[in-house]
């Protein structure tokens, strides 16, 4: 069955669960009744506590502050985050970039792609295996990667100023916890920030 079809069997049962009589209803998805029409009545969930949100809400705000940041540098958010794997050994494979950045593989390609053609990389295929690329930092490379860093930690430190020290080595200590313990997802969608 396709997915178009599953999910269009879903809305109509989900239609036809509204159409049941008042007296069957949950009180939990009781209609609420506005100007002569009846709509179900909305998802009971708190935002202001549940996790999930609150960290994407935060994972917002600060890819915006990073991205305002290296708009001076002419640099994104990608490949910031492709200059700081590459600064960390002096040659990755695609794979290791992969892993480390979270990046799709079409926003990895473009970031590759641009960040050799302005000179601040370097691809090249492996002497002992050619169907694996070497990429690397050029020293020019190097520099606007420390640039880039550092304007991004600045920004996001002003930014967090209106935590104590320690509350941020609290937070620090809680994502960890979280990161080490919730299961990574199979398939990964991409990374925000």
């Amino acid at each position: 069955m396709s997915a178009r079809r599953s999910a269009a069997r879903r809305v109509a049962a989900a239609r036809n669960r509204t159409n049941v009589e008042p007296s069957r209803r949950r009180s939990s998805s009781a209609p609420v009744e506005t100007a002569g029409e009846s709509r179900p009545a909305p998802v009971d969930i708190d935002l202001t506590t549940f996790v999930p949100w609150l960290t994407s809400s935060l994972t917002r705000h600060l890819h915006g502050i990073m991205t305002e940041a290296l708009t001076q540098l002419d640099v994104s958010i990608a490949d910031w985050r492709v200059m700081l794997c590459l600064s960390k050994a002096d040659a990755c494979t695609l794979t290791e970039v992969v892993e480390f950045t979270g990046l799709i593989q079409s926003s990895l390609s473009r970031a590759l792609v641009r960040l050799e053609n302005i000179g601040l990389i370097t691809r090249s295929r492996r002497r002992a295996d050619a169907r694996l690329m070497s990429i690397r930092l050029t020293p020019v490379g190097h520099t606007v990667c420390s640039q880039a860093t550092h304007v991004v930690r600045q920004a996001c430190d002003a930014e967090l100023e209106v935590l104590t020290r320690a509350e941020r080595e609290t937070f620090v200590r809680i994502a960890h916890k979280l990161l080490a313990e919730i299961p990574a997802p199979r398939r990964s969608t991409g990374i925000l920030y």
